[in-house]
């Protein structure tokens, strides 16, 4: 069912609390013989707590999005867009428009992740994005230690990043 109006393969819906994770899962989307999703990871309006974030750790994301706006794991998504989410040794290979995106929020983190894309796709944007999509409060999120390995597009432009 993608990519409206559930096409993540797992989603947070305004879950909050503490002990909440989503961990060591493979994803395998082959493109013409899956179901056209959003997101393959998505946190919409979640809350962990200082103590116990919500923890997105060891998943193995390949193929996903192929809308102009999913993504492999999308952070802090919605308004209020959440608090307290980590993304960690994930690896991603292209899942769409962007590997990880942070889209606000407060105390998130992206850290030790994989990412490969583009693969001159034409709706190929970005392997790594943070912006205050949710236009709330934000802050406090921080990113270290990824490798971002991007086609951006479909020009051919072959980009890596080593964000620490």
């Amino acid at each position: 069912m993608g990519p409206m109006p559930r096409g993540q393969a797992v989603q947070y819906n305004r879950v909050n609390g503490s002990g909440n994770a989503i961990t060591n899962n493979k994803l395998d989307n082959i493109a013409g013989q899956c179901t056209t999703q959003a997101d393959d990871i998505n946190l919409y309006m979640s809350n962990g707590t200082s103590s116990s974030p919500i923890l997105v750790s060891g998943n193995w994301l390949r193929g996903g999005a192929t809308s102009n706006t999913g993504v492999g794991i999308q952070l802090a998504d919605g308004s209020p867009a959440g608090s307290y989410q980590t993304a960690t040794n994930n690896i991603l290979v292209n899942t769409g428009q962007e590997g990880i995106n942070i889209a606000g929020g407060t105390y998130i983190n992206a850290s030790n992740n994989t990412v490969y894309g583009g693969s001159g796709f034409s709706w190929a944007n970005e392997g790594m994005a943070v912006a205050n999509y949710s236009r709330d409060t934000t802050g406090n999120n921080t990113c270290g230690g990824n490798h971002v390995h991007w086609t951006q597009g479909s020009s051919n432009h072959f980009f890596t990043y080593y964000i620490y």
